[in-house]
């Protein structure tokens, strides 16, 4: 179920920052941060952003996870 005020993002269309955000689960100023580093792949139209969810879903799948590698000198 889902919490109220939460619309089911539609896979058929365009995403906002909204949408972005809830997908990650991240917030709102770290999508338009990493949209203007060129991290997150988006369509500016005027002064808005949009994001082929195509695009997202395949950096998610694609991203590797963090090196389990410890610091020199590091133990478990």
């Amino acid at each position: 179920m889902l919490p109220q005020n939460t619309t089911p993002i539609d896979h058929h269309r365009l995403w906002t920052v909204d949408d972005v955000a809830r997908f990650l689960q991240v917030s709102r100023s770290w999508v338009y941060k990493a949209s203007s580093r060129g991290e997150l792949p988006c369509v500016r139209i005027g002064p808005m952003l949009r994001f082929d969810p195509a695009a997202i879903r395949s950096l998610v799948s694609t991203s590797e996870p963090p090196s389990a590698t410890l610091p020199d000198g590091a133990r478990r």
